[in-house]
């Protein structure tokens, strides 16, 4: 028996990567440790705020589309990914108590 796919019930691993990637840079964002000027990546601090923000939901939409405009190729995404997610925890360490 083979696996049956219905019509758009698959999207680009490029567009699924990217919607991860909006996530967690809009969380970054949001995040009460988040602080623009300790993020060492020069890449992702071009789609990062000066500030951090409220509204996870306005930031990650307009993180999208900062990114869908910059066409990204596929390691800059993941590298990028690994980035959001080691600044993550290190916006946690800096609210984290004792720290």
């Amino acid at each position: 028996m083979s696996a049956r796919t219905w019509p758009g019930a698959r999207q680009s691993s490029a567009t699924t990567e990217l919607d991860v990637l909006a996530t967690r840079i809009s969380r970054l964002a949001c995040h009460q440790g988040y602080t623009r000027v300790e993020i060492v990546s020069p890449r992702l601090q071009r789609f990062l705020p000066l500030r951090r923000q409220a509204d996870r939901f306005a930031e990650e939409a307009r993180v999208k589309h900062a990114l869908t405009a910059a066409g990204l190729d596929p390691n800059t995404i993941d590298y990028l990914l690994r980035s959001a997610d080691a600044e993550l925890n290190l916006a946690a360490l800096r609210v984290a108590p004792g720290s």
